[in-house]
């Protein structure tokens, strides 16, 4: 969720469609949509955006993990300008690996740009977050494994833009941290541990973001944590 500086309210949605009698914690079929749905008139009414459309990516298979894990997760903000970033997950085919993708809007909404991926190529990403400061400046940080979308490593990765979303720096290592539990490895951590993940800034700009990592979706896992320098 997210609300501009006029009050007007944002929510971000992946929409999935479960066929054949499925449900929740099976496999989804068809297409996931990305929806942003806006209130400009403090909840009376709702305008509906599809910004974004992919299909349902990598089943998760780790122990007590449903195939659907890794799939339909979204996150929206909006910087002091009242301009919006949108990034979620999704893959351009059925079953393959899934990329973390950005749209933005500098008209409230009513427009989107083409999304484009910020995630590595030919790995597997999973769970975006997203917070914005000031007139432009928007962190996203994900999930993501390492060595060729090997789940078995994964690490909380992030980009920063400086000018609302339109472009992207490099992509830089959140969880750095190579030991500490029985699911850490200098390449990663076993497994995403929760889906829900958060970032913010401090009053001095500086990003925190938590997350959670495992042994497995049952685990044993925690929480972790990491800020700016």
């Amino acid at each position: 969720m997210a609300a501009g500086a006029d009050g007007t309210v944002y929510f971000a949605e992946s929409s999935l469609l479960y066929g054949g009698g499925g449900n929740k914690g099976t496999t989804p079929t068809g297409t996931i949509d990305e929806h942003v749905f806006i209130s400009r008139d403090r909840g009376a009414t709702w305008i509906d955006k599809i910004v974004g459309q992919t299909f349902p990516g990598l089943a998760c298979v780790a122990a007590g993990c449903t195939p659907d894990f890794y799939l339909g997760h979204d996150a929206i903000t909006a910087d002091a300008n009242g301009n919006l970033t949108y990034v979620y997950d999704g893959a351009t085919a059925a079953g393959g690996n899934q990329s973390i993708y950005a749209t933005r809007s500098t008209d409230r909404g009513t427009t989107w740009s083409t999304p484009a991926a910020i995630s590595t190529a030919g790995e597997e990403s999973t769970l975006p977050m997203i917070e914005a400061r000031g007139a432009g400046i928007v962190r996203a940080v994900w999930m993501e494994t390492s060595g060729g979308g090997n789940v078995d490593a994964w690490n909380a990765r992030s980009r920063l833009s400086t000018d609302g979303g339109a472009t992207w720096g490099a992509s830089s290592r959140v969880s750095d941290a190579t030991s500490g539990a029985s699911y850490k490895t200098a390449a990663g951590f076993a497994e995403v541990y929760g889906d829900y993940g958060e970032i913010g800034f401090t009053n001095t700009g500086k990003a925190i973001a938590v997350w959670g990592e495992g042994s497995s979706y049952d685990g044993p896992g925690g929480v972790w944590v990491n800020r700016e320098p």
